[in-house]
């Protein structure tokens, strides 16, 4: 039995419908006619039938709690109604386990690759990447790398969650590729949905960067936040880094991005390596610098042949996925408004007061001018913004279409930002290593 989507608009419309229509509909609606216009998603909008589309994509039925219509009241503090931001949520939570409920028995299960009462060791992930191997040309096997979530499976992620994980690599990978001209997905080593290779050309073997020079390196990795919060402030290969310094690291460019094997090369050793530069090791890192990809496996000698392991008493530094970033701007993507120059061109009345709102400025003609020229009405700033967003959301759907196991192709957390928590837990890093 599939699931039954008539059944859904009517247990939707008799449960959460009425509490997104009260306290949503401002904004999340086609009857928004303020400047930003209907606010997407348009899950309170005034046709129930779009509403149900769109809420549809924000309830995690298997999960209600961890719902994006529940979390965004209970952490993201947002838009709260009622007393507090709590009980908001928990009227929330209320009515989207209310619709679940009414429709529980038509949720598709989530499929897994290996039964869950299977457990898969480190040895058959070893057997399987060297039978793998042995159908690469020798001259390419330098450039294929793997990772393996059989840990998170043997520690007993949930079939939703594993899914989470499977589009977490291939976002973190494809999200720190920085010429690559495509959207390339790890690929599933043998349909278990375990172990999966990548090839490091498809994310760092693109540059506009000219490496011909015998000697050409890669400048410092980090950022003025590192060189402030770090005690050492050295790059990956000990040298003493400064602000002044940064200014002068300008590569020589080429005319156009090119495949670039060495290129790929550099950039793996410094993925290996850590791009964690200025922390010595044992150092904690300043909040929003994660170093590291996926967690996963824990013997030696597969951190030896893969590159992806953890031994225990060894801190290794890994690439900063940009964990933070994403976790918060994912959702930014589905922002189309200007708040700021909007209700400045309302009258102003909507602006927030107080220390630390607009007083300071807003009666100084000088700085209106300038925020007005700064910060474009919603109007304009709208077609570039759905443009980019239209963008983003093709190339996630394409992600969550071919890692996704299952019929069910959405995500309900943020995928990178689950996974590298999950292994900061597993693996008891300090909470400082991510935000």
């Amino acid at each position: 039995m599939g699931f039954d989507k008539a059944r859904s608009l009517k247990a939707f419309q008799a449960t959460l419908y009425p509490l997104l229509r009260a306290n949503c509909s401002g904004c999340h609606s086609t009857q928004n006619t303020s400047g930003s216009g209907a606010q997407a998603p348009l899950h309170a909008d005034v046709d129930v039938n779009l509403a149900h589309e769109y809420a549809l994509t924000r309830v995690n039925f298997r999960e209600p709690e961890d719902s994006k219509l529940v979390v965004r009241m209970r952490i993201d503090r947002h838009n709260c109604f009622g007393e507090t931001c709590a009980a908001a949520a928990a009227k929330m939570l209320q009515a989207v386990t209310a619709w679940r409920d009414a429709v529980a028995d038509t949720i598709p299960a989530v499929p897994r690759g290996v039964d869950q009462s299977t457990k898969i060791t480190d040895r058959q992930i070893l057997d399987w990447i060297k039978a793998d191997k042995a159908t690469i040309p020798a001259a390419e096997r330098e450039f294929i790398q793997y990772a393996s979530f059989h840990v998170l499976h043997n520690a007993g992620v949930s079939a939703q969650n594993m899914n989470h994980a499977r589009v977490g690599l291939s976002k973190a990978l494809n999200s720190t590729a920085r010429w690559a001209p495509r959207i390339v997905n790890p690929v599933d080593v043998n349909g278990k949905g375990i172990l999966y290779r990548f090839d490091i050309r498809d994310y760092w073997g693109y540059t506009l960067i000219d490496t011909s020079d015998p000697k050409f390196a890669l400048f410092y990795g980090g950022s003025d936040d590192d060189l402030a919060f770090a005690k050492s402030k050295v790059d990956l290969s000990g040298n003493p880094i400064k602000y002044e310094s940064l200014a002068g690291m300008v590569h020589r460019l080429k005319p156009e991005v090119t495949r670039d094997d060495k290129f790929a090369r550099l950039v793996w050793a410094r993925v290996l390596k850590g791009n964690a530069e200025g922390a010595a090791d044992g150092q904690s890192l300043p909040p929003n610098r994660d170093p590291r990809i996926l967690r996963n496996v824990s013997d030696k000698m597969l951190n030896k042949m893969t590159g992806f392991g953890r031994t225990a008493g060894i801190d290794d530094h890994r690439l900063n996925t940009a964990s933070s970033c994403i976790g918060c701007h994912i959702d930014g993507m589905n922002r189309s408004n200007n708040d700021l120059r909007d209700w400045l061109d309302q009258g102003g009345s909507r602006l927030p007061k107080g220390e630390y709102g607009v007083d300071g400025w807003v009666n100084d003609a000088s700085t209106v001018a300038r925020v007005r020229e700064l910060y474009p009405p919603s109007s304009k700033m709208r077609v570039k913004t759905e443009n980019d967003r239209r963008v983003f959301l093709q190339a996630m759907a394409q992600i969550k279409q071919e890692m996704i196991l299952g019929v069910d192709k959405n995500v309900y957390v943020e995928p990178t930002i689950w996974t590298i928590e999950w292994a900061r837990d597993f693996y008891k890093y300090p909470v400082t290593r991510s935000n």
